[in-house]
């Protein structure tokens, strides 16, 4: 007999600045997790996905607290600092392009990493608009959502042509010409 494979991934935050990711063990039978983005060890578990949120939270307080009782600062999660490695053509070319933009190359990556985080979330929107709208209001959700419908044609009214093709395909011509559905 095979054995099944059970993966789940939880993330969770923020809460008080920190963010948290957990995965399960099925032999254990438990989730583990751990807050990320700090060289601190903070970790939580639970047994239901549910009790996942409460235990993160109760973890982060529980540092915090250690951290105010002996004194110290607990670490940020992110310190807005990170180095990255390029080519040194690109290094070139994103200094000349923040130069004729009259910006520093430190504002031109900043800018184009949150231009490239925006169009994902876009995409996220309107992806989780069309899984969970039925296909005749995905245009109107979309459009609730704020996000341009890029099946909409001038003359389907919302329609995309995928639907107009299945539509046609469902219609034939009898032997007199007229049309009856298929």
């Amino acid at each position: 007999m095979k054995e099944i494979n059970e993966e789940f991934r939880y993330f969770c935050g923020p809460y008080k600045g920190y963010h948290g990711k957990a995965s399960y063990d099925a032999e254990a039978q438990m989730f583990h997790g751990e807050v990320i983005g700090s060289r601190d060890t903070i970790t939580f578990e639970s047994e239901t996905p549910g009790g996942l949120r409460e235990e993160f939270k109760a973890s982060v307080d529980d540092y915090l607290q250690f951290c105010e009782s002996r004194g110290e600062s607990p670490e940020k999660p992110f310190s807005g600092k990170f180095v990255t490695r390029v080519t040194p053509e690109l290094h070139r070319t994103l200094s000349m392009r923040a130069d004729q933009e009259g910006k520093s190359l430190n504002r031109l990556v900043r800018e184009y990493l949150t231009s490239i985080l925006e169009l994902k979330n876009i995409d996220a929107k309107r992806t989780a608009a069309r899984r969970s709208v039925p296909e005749r209001s995905r245009s109107s959700k979309l459009k609730e959502a704020g996000i341009k419908n890029s099946d909409e044609s001038k003359s389907g009214a919302g329609r995309t042509k995928k639907a107009r093709r299945q539509k046609q395909s469902r219609h034939k011509n009898d032997k007199n010409g007229r049309r009856e559905l298929a």
